[in-house]
């Protein structure tokens, strides 16, 4: 997820250019033994109704607004592209988040099961963290695929911009995108860490099972 979507200009130029952000600071959230970086969420406002932090349950309407968003902000202009990349940070944030606290619980239960035994109705609850965890990983897919359309659409502006030399334009675009970027990676990071260590957990219980017969 998120790798090679972003296409910066001269990142350098914006190093010293600070802007308010939508991740106003951070703060550590423990989940059973374990730690998961986090931020605190501002409103977004101002955007076709996006106006609070989301719910779960309208991602699927808010991505089909998002690609709406995207195809009007070729029209809109640099302004409009800048609050919707710290629209989609907000999204990407929360659920890459979440599918990171999911797949620690499926860590831990799939640990606890395998010292209890390979077969048992113990195995059940595993089940629905599997399931919504698929739906996780599959909304940050979206993302990305949104990522990627905005992006292109930016580095065209950006692009534009240098042509014309409307600096403030590409300054203003240039230190969202990078943000976008920043974010992403990140996340990407964190989320491979608990991934492996998942697929780690599952070999290791195959493994317990097979040694038990």
């Amino acid at each position: 997820m998120f790798r090679y979507i972003f296409r910066t200009s001269s990142p350098k130029i914006i190093s010293n250019f600070t802007k308010r952000t939508i991740l106003n600071s951070s703060k550590s959230k423990r989940i059973n033994s374990r730690t998961i970086r986090k931020w605190n969420f501002v409103v977004v406002s101002g955007l076709c109704g996006f106006t609070r932090v989301y719910a779960k349950s309208e991602n699927d309407e808010l991505v089909a607004n998002f690609e709406e968003e995207i195809k009007r902000a070729t029209l809109q202009g640099e302004k409009y592209l800048a609050q919707l990349m710290r629209v989609l940070r907000t999204l990407i944030l929360q659920t890459s988040i979440e599918y990171q606290e999911n797949l620690i619980k499926q860590i831990e239960i799939t640990k606890e099961n395998t010292q209890i035994g390979p077969v048992g109705e113990h195995w059940d609850k595993l089940t629905t963290f599997r399931v919504k965890g698929n739906e996780l990983k599959e909304e940050l897919n979206k993302y990305e695929a949104l990522a990627s359309s905005l992006s292109e659409i930016v580095h065209a502006e950006v692009q534009t911009s240098l042509a014309i030399g409307n600096r403030a334009v590409l300054q203003q675009l240039s230190v969202e995108l990078e943000k976008l970027q920043k974010l992403c990676n990140e996340q990407l990071e964190e989320i491979h860490k608990y991934e492996s260590e998942l697929l780690a957990a599952n070999r290791d219980s195959i493994l317990h099972g097979v040694r038990s017969k």
